[in-house]
């Protein structure tokens, strides 16, 4: 379900990108990101996942997390819009 619905709003908003959360102690984000990756990637559907863990800034501190960002931005969006 969790595919269905997260490709359907994709579509459905016309998105450029999806952006995941992955939090570094959940094996189930864990399990899923191979999984994930691999049907956007087959879709053409850019992916950015960065890590984090929520009572631990030491793993992703906020400003590694917004050089993530805009790491991808720069370099996966705007290739995308240039050609």
């Amino acid at each position: 379900n969790f595919f269905t619905d997260l490709f359907h709003i994709y579509e459905s908003f016309n998105a450029d990108m999806i952006m995941m959360a992955a939090h570094t102690g959940c094996k189930n984000t864990r399990a899923l990101l191979g999984i994930f990756k691999e049907q956007c990637r087959r879709m053409g559907i850019p992916l950015l996942i960065f890590d984090y863990d929520l009572s631990d800034s030491r793993v992703m501190s906020p400003t590694g997390i917004k050089r993530q960002v805009a790491d991808f931005m720069e370099n996966i969006m705007g290739e995308r819009k240039s050609s």
